[in-house]
């Protein structure tokens, strides 16, 4: 067993230390990873605080957006129909038409405005789609410098009551050509804000992206660690297990060792005992007969005769060559040291000669002559 546990504390010595150096790197991984968590969590932050600038400011400008898409809801598709029919349309409406030809970017005469009001539906569907962010940051720069002055900016030609009076319709899509012409204004202005606030953005999501890499690579660390804790309690539960089993195993051989040693002793006694019964096993005939002689005629006879007849018996056997023991006595081959012991305690006196009548009294198969001693 020891050279069992030896190995084992080995095996215990060699995975603690790889525990040691896997949890050094996990500590040194993690702190490094906690310094870079921290700078991509203000990152994070700064992206949410210019998001929400942004949002803020397109949210104060969207009313301008609805305000157009409201103005152009007012325009039936009937009165666009109204407009084309016109052979030549009033100044006013004229105007307006031509700035909504600039905003599509394409020829702001008559013949072009009457062909792109051809559906009237889709003319007015055109002119809600223009007013979503992907299409404004598309009108061009010169376009929208030419509406402004030339148009919008000109308040005598531009007066939308005066504009009303020739077309409530033109009027409407005057407002929403106002509107439009407004809302990019904030929307251009904004635009530093919203790139700043997308590149902020993607080089959060590249620095979160390669802080989760690490994050994992951390978890695998701290996995494998935690793998290897788990291997270090289940070897040392093993080696105290194989630790009790030696110091039980050592306790048992202490106790097997007293036992031997005390039962030195006791071995020589067995060792006599078996001499003294084999001696009995070989003198074992003539010592019953001399028994049952005893038993038939001991009764009426004293002590003393009780031993003269046994010695002279006893001679004899011997003469002719009857194993038998040198010295005869009835207790010795009849007798059970436990139950004359149990006879001397309820009485009988403890002399040879009572306890050979209550031998005679217990073995004899008709009622013996026993005389008092």
């Amino acid at each position: 067993m020891q050279p069992e546990l030896k190995k084992k504390e080995a095996n215990l010595k060699i995975i603690l230390e790889k525990v040691e150096i896997e949890k050094a790197i996990a500590d040194q991984e993690e702190e490094k990873v906690s310094g870079e968590k921290d700078i991509v969590e203000q990152q994070t932050r700064e992206a949410e605080k210019l998001k929400a600038m942004a949002e803020d400011e397109l949210a104060a400008a969207k009313p301008l957006v609805d305000s157009a898409i409201k103005a152009v809801g007012k325009v039936e598709a009937s009165a666009i129909s109204e407009i084309k029919a016109l052979s030549k349309p009033p100044d006013k409406v004229m105007l307006v038409l031509e700035v909504v030809m600039l905003y599509f970017g394409k020829k702001t005469d008559w013949d072009s405005a009457k062909k792109e009001m051809g559906n009237a539906g889709q003319f007015l569907a055109q002119l809600k789609e223009l007013a979503k962010d992907e299409n404004i940051k598309k009108i061009k720069e010169k376009a929208l410098s030419t509406i402004r002055k030339k148009y919008l900016e000109d308040k005598e030609r531009w007066d939308l009551k005066q504009i009303e009076t020739a077309s409530k319709p033109a009027r409407n899509i005057a407002e929403w050509a106002q509107a439009l012409s407004d809302y990019q204004k904030v929307y251009l202005k904004i635009q530093p804000l919203i790139k700043e606030k997308n590149e902020k953005t993607a080089e959060v999501e590249a620095a979160q992206k390669v802080l989760a890499e690490k994050m994992k690579k951390v978890y695998e660390v701290k996995e494998k660690v935690a793998k290897l804790e788990q291997q270090v309690k289940e070897l040392n539960q093993d080696k105290a297990e194989t630790e009790f089993t030696i110091r039980q195993s050592e306790e048992r051989m202490r106790r097997a060792n007293t036992l031997v040693k005390q039962l030195a002793d006791e071995g020589i006694r067995w060792k006599e005992d078996v001499e003294k019964m084999t001696q009995h096993i070989q003198k074992l005939v003539g010592n019953v007969f001399l028994a049952c002689a005893c038993i038939s005629y001991f009764g009426a006879f004293t002590g003393d005769y009780r031993k003269q007849l046994t010695d002279m018996w006893t001679q004899k056997c011997l003469e002719r060559k009857v194993p038998t023991s040198e010295i005869f006595s009835l207790p010795d081959v009849l007798g059970d040291p436990v139950v004359i012991r149990d006879w001397n305690i309820k009485g009988l006196p403890t002399d040879l000669t009572s306890a050979e009548n209550g031998i005679l009294a217990m073995s004899a198969e008709r009622y013996g002559l026993c005389i008092d001693p």
